[in-house]
C-alpha cells in the first residue's frame, strides 16, 4: 500500500488477488461528521462545545461570534484573571493567556479578529 497526496491510497496486487482482504480498503460516503471546540489552561480543562449543524447550519464568522464565542469569552476572563500577574507599582495587570486558533475560515473572518481585539484577547 502507498499514501500518496491528501491521503489517497493506492493498493499493489496482482490481480488474481483483488478481493483477499490485505488488499482491500474501506470505502466510507456519507459518514456524519461531529465538529467539536475544545479549551485547556494548563493541567485545567475548559468547555467542549459540540456545533449544532441541524440548529445553527454551517460554520460561519457570525456563528462563530453567537455559539462559540461567548463560551470562549468566559473561559479567558477567568483564567485571565486567575493566571494575571499585578504589577503594583505601574498599577496594572499583565495577561499570561494567550488563545491559540487554527486557520479556519470562521477565525480569520474580518468580524471575529475585531471582536478579538475589540475584547483585547490576545491571539498566538
Amino acid at each position: 500500500m502507498h499514501y500518496s497526496g491528501h491521503q489517497r491510497l493506492y493498493v499493489f496486487r496482482k490481480p488474481s488477488k483483488r478481493f483477499y482482504p490485505n488488499y482491500l480498503r474501506p470505502k466510507f460516503t456519507n459518514v456524519p461528521h461531529t465538529i467539536v471546540w475544545a479549551a485547556f489552561c494548563g493541567a485545567e480543562k475548559g468547555p467542549l462545545l459540540f456545533w449544532n449543524k441541524e440548529e445553527w447550519g454551517n460554520i460561519t464568522a457570525q456563528g462563530f461570534l453567537d455559539h462559540i464565542y461567548p463560551k470562549l469569552k468566559e473561559f479567558y476572563d477567568f483564567y485571565n484573571t486567575k493566571y494575571s500577574i499585578y504589577f503594583p507599582n505601574h498599577k496594572f495587570r499583565s495577561t499570561l493567556i494567550i488563545i491559540q486558533i487554527d486557520g479556519a475560515p470562521c477565525h480569520r473572518a474580518c468580524i471575529t479578529t475585531a471582536k478579538f481585539q475589540e475584547d483585547n484577547i490576545k491571539l498566538l
